[in-house]
């Protein structure tokens, strides 16, 4: 797989009016800088365009290359400045204390589902007079240019960014994490970087098969799937093999065949013994070339406990990291109430309502200070509940679908009704690029994405045993 370089936008994007963008850290305050002339009023808004009213906001101002001095906003969040035309730039800072200050202000609007409900017809839009700004730990530093006794909005408004994860990743009734699904979060790691001191919505979700109560509850379990996947909770996934759970929803011998697959393909281990056998001396290389004072497993071809607890720390290690203490994670279940939209993906459902890409995750990050806006009641959603699509509308997106528009797609079928079965290896040949894995769905579809595919592409695509 390509690397994947994640942009997360700035707070504000260019404008026309001379808006222009610079950056700095997390944590460091926003900088806003004023070519002043006369009498200048910003005003800071919510983001529905009514004041932050109360308590005065404290600003760091500098008046052309002289020392910061702290000035307040009035009641009505107004901040006036006043200088003479030659004075020079002018630049404000709002220090951390305020922006905690203005995180306290919009919380409890943001938590207001009537609130957010108004943002479809009655959010601010930037323009020539008003910035704006989402409040979270990445504030970029603005450059405005205002014209001379004229007034200036700063409109605060929500932010939380999430990554879009759906296309073949759990199998129909099941809530196990399949390889294509950790192919995606290998990526993650950029994201936990970017957005340390949060809180990782984790939503699940289901088809239309199925009663809409037993679909809530899988939509949750997958979730929790999920969470224990990034946090490393090995226990978490071995409680799945116990007798206690659903014939339907336990795993056995189909998730360690996949989970194998997965894990050999990558090492390109493919003589040996039975998979198991594979395995167990793989494990033991691993350990070896590590130096770890792991146990080791006896290489005796059986899927006792211990090499079922390897298999599954080995499976889990495969994204290279894990959730840092910071970032706390939350599960959700939106069960089958919100399929995506056909512009998103281009399956049509069956008669029966099954469709495979609505058997997805998606990640939201959201600010700590903050909380999730607008909070949810409880860990299942209801079907005219405005929480997630609220979520939705607000977030930045960033894209780790297996099903991503530059994918290459290929469908391997021993005849026109019957496909290549699971787990059978494959290769791809793109000139000097191979590529290795293991199909690991009933439809023998392979996916692989940063190819650069072209009419006069030659590509092999070979599968089975060499």
């Amino acid at each position: 797989m390509n690397e994947l370089t994640l942009s997360l936008h700035d707070i504000l994007e260019k404008q026309n009016s001379g808006l222009s963008i610079g950056s700095c850290r997390a944590g460091e305050p926003l900088n806003i800088i004023i070519n002043l002339a006369g009498e200048t009023k910003i005003q800071f808004i919510d983001d529905l365009g009514e004041p932050l009213s109360g308590n005065p906001l404290n600003i760091g101002v500098t008046f052309g290359g002289g020392e910061e001095e702290l000035l307040a906003t009035d009641t009505e969040g107004i901040l006036t400045l006043t200088s003479d035309t030659n004075a020079g730039p002018v630049t404000l800072k709002i220090p951390e204390e305020t922006v905690d200050q203005l995180r306290s202000l919009v919380a409890p609007l943001w938590s207001d589902e009537q609130h957010c409900k108004k943002r479809d017809e009655s959010l601010v839009k930037k323009d020539a007079g008003t910035a704006a700004v989402c409040l979270n730990e990445r504030l970029s530093a603005l450059e405005i240019r205002i014209p001379e006794t004229s007034s200036y909005r700063i409109s605060i408004q929500p932010y939380s960014l999430a990554t879009r994860m759906f296309g073949m990743y759990f199998d129909k009734n099941r809530c196990f994490m399949l390889p294509s699904a950790i192919r995606s979060l290998k990526n993650i790691v950029t994201l936990y970087n970017e957005h340390r001191e949060s809180i990782l919505l984790i939503v699940g979700h289901t088809d239309a098969t199925g009663e809409a109560d037993y679909n809530s509850t899988l939509s949750l379990e997958r979730a929790a799937a999920v969470k224990a996947y990034l946090t490393d909770d090995v226990d978490a996934w071995l409680e799945w093999y116990g007798t206690d759970k659903k014939s339907s929803k336990r795993w056995g011998d189909q998730e360690d065949s996949a989970m194998i697959d997965a894990l050999l393909a990558e090492a390109g281990t493919s003589e040996g013994g039975s998979k198991i056998t594979r395995f167990q001396k793989w494990n033991n290389e691993r350990l070896d070339t590590a130096g770890s004072t792991e146990e080791q497993l006896a290489v005796d071809g059986s899927m006792g406990p211990h090499t079922r607890r390897a298999l599954i720390k080995r499976y889990m290690e495969q994204d290279g990291t894990t959730l840092p203490d910071d970032i706390v994670p939350v599960i959700y279940g939106c069960g089958e109430f919100f399929p995506l939209d056909a512009e998103e993906t281009a399956e049509t459902p069956k008669q029966d309502g099954e469709k495979k890409t609505d058997r997805r995750v998606e990640l939201f990050f959201f600010d700590k200070k903050l909380g999730i806006h607008p909070a949810p009641q409880g860990e299942l959603s209801t079907a005219d509940s405005t929480c997630y699509p609220a979520w939705r509308k607000q977030a930045d997106e960033v894209d780790f679908s297996t099903e991503s528009k530059n994918a290459l797609h290929v469908f391997c079928r021993m005849s026109e009704q019957t496909a290549v079965p699971q787990g059978t290896p494959y290769r791809i040949t793109l000139g000097t690029i191979i590529r290795t894995g293991i199909i690991d769905n009933s439809e023998g579809k392979i996916i692989e994405t940063g190819l650069e595919l072209s009419d006069k592409t030659e590509l092999l695509v070979e599968w089975g045993k060499a």
